[in-house]
């Protein structure tokens, strides 16, 4: 293996290059390789692009070049669409236009399972291996940097964020950002590695964990090639900042597709998850719980304790709730009396109750209450975590009497948390009308409000966050 950067210069200049080629990009939509130009336009990049093509061909106003030794400047980092049988020549004139990085999305190397692709991916290696050139791949969809200018799809946002991803597999990068990106949760990298041939998902971590743009590092990850170094980046970086990560591979099964799929030694899955458990890192075991646990580091303030103070609206589904809790290992303590006293000063309707989970009933439509009530619980000192359970069915029927009901309720809400220390999740669950509950998530996480579906997602995200801090502070 080459040796590591020797700065972060260096590593910088792959998620912020000054000059990009396309081999394989021309004028021909239907190519691999514009569309991999194309997102390069839509993201503004400002250094050069250069169309690498037989016919020198200029794509979208980009100056066309028959190959990369042909350009007269110099290039950063250069993306190649190509069948795998031509990669070894271009590979040999990245070298020779001292190149800094290649993405390789071309698959047909080790993990076709052949020999003969084995040996083309040997070879590629054995080419770059005097060279300052890092290749990223193959069998990789590459980078995104919404700040540098760089993308693999025209369909990410340009808007930028404080969630890393590294992904063994494109498929996982592309449809971790956009379900981050619905949930209002954007990245400042993402690095799509696929089989590792040179480039280690071990040195992009040790990267990341002093990225100033981020503060949680997402890895999907199938397998390594350097188990050791790959251990103690994520031991060195968990320390730092939270990472959270999703390993392919934990069964039978999913081993099989693992081999054929990066060409990855995925491992025992007992072995992998003991190496988890002993880097600090937090494991996932689906997209879904990925990115929710994400979003958990993102905005619930650090929990001290298991003890749930609840707000529901209907008095069975807050028993529900409390149901739900207790069997997930959480605590549903009695408020103090004092502070039922206080509740009870304002809730106080036919229906109503100040027992914990708070029922507000009614008086969830007098929206000044949501602040008293945060308020109580905040000075409660048997409560750890506030959570609050709304009901699209009540804001639906009575946005017919009040148009902009569910303005003035994310407005009251996000009014009243504005002091709060203690963390605070929101439950909307899906029920009636899921286009409307969208805009309703959409409005609470655009405030900053940790929100979810289900109170099992919720308390799932938050026991991360908790493993994770009593994780780090025993170190």
């Amino acid at each position: 293996m080459k040796a590591k950067f020797s700065s972060k210069d260096e590593f910088d200049k792959i998620f912020f290059p000054r000059s990009v080629a396309i081999v394989g990009a021309s004028e021909n939509i239907l190519k691999a390789g514009t569309r991999f130009l194309k997102p390069f336009l839509k993201m503004g990049f400002k250094g050069d692009i250069y169309a690498i093509n037989p016919n020198a061909e200029s794509a979208f106003n980009c100056q066309g070049y028959s190959k990369i030794t042909d350009v007269p400047g110099h290039i950063d980092h250069v993306v190649v669409c190509v069948p795998s049988m031509h990669i070894p020549s271009i590979i040999q004139q990245c070298v020779d236009k001292s190149v800094n990085s290649v993405v390789i999305f071309s698959s047909g190397f080790s993990e076709s399972g052949t020999e003969d692709g084995r040996l083309l991916e040997e070879e590629i290696v054995r080419l770059s291996r005097d060279s300052h050139l890092r290749i990223i791949g193959p069998n990789c969809m590459g980078v995104y940097c919404p700040s540098g200018g760089v993308s693999f799809r025209d369909d990410l946002p340009e808007r930028g964020g404080p969630v890393a991803l590294i992904s063994q597999s494109g498929g996982v990068a592309i449809t971790t950002v956009l379900t981050a990106n619905e949930r209002n949760l954007y990245f400042s990298k993402v690095i799509s590695y696929g089989n590792e041939c040179d480039l280690r998902s071990s040195e992009v971590i040790e990267y990341l964990s002093d990225d100033d743009e981020t503060s949680i590092i997402m890895q999907y990850i199938e397998g390594t090639k350097d188990g050791s170094e790959f251990l103690s980046a994520l031991k060195k970086a968990s320390l730092k900042k939270p990472v959270v990560l999703l390993k392919g591979g934990v069964t039978d099964a999913g081993t099989r597709a693992v081999t054929s799929h990066t060409g990855a030694l995925s491992g025992m899955a007992e072995t992998w998850s003991a190496v988890i458990q002993q880097s600090g890192a937090i494991q996932t075991y689906s997209v879904e719980e990925f990115v929710d646990t994400t979003l958990a580091f993102n905005l619930i303030k650090p929990p001290q304790g298991r003890n749930l103070g609840v707000v529901s609206v209907s008095g069975g589904l807050g028993v529900n709730l409390s149901d739900l809790a207790i069997r997930m290992g959480f605590n549903m303590p009695e408020f103090s009396a004092d502070v039922k006293k206080q509740l009870g000063r304002f809730i106080n309707a036919p229906g109503t109750g100040v027992h914990n989970p708070v029922d507000m009933a009614v008086t969830f439509f007098g929206t000044e209450n949501f602040k008293h009530v945060y308020n109580q619980l905040e000075r409660d000192d048997s409560v750890d975590i506030i959570l609050m359970h709304l009901c699209m069915e009540y804001i639906v029927r009575f946005k017919e009497i009040i148009p902009n009901l569910d303005e003035l309720i994310v407005s009251a809400i996000a009014e009243g948390l504005l002091a709060l220390k203690k963390p605070f999740v929101m439950i909307l669950p899906h029920t009636i009308q899921d286009d409307k509950r969208k805009k309703v998530e959409n409005q609470l996480l655009e405030q900053k409000i940790p929100t979810y579906p289900t109170i099992e997602r919720a308390l799932i995200s938050i026991n991360h966050c908790m493993s994770y801090y009593e994780m780090r502070d025993k170190r």
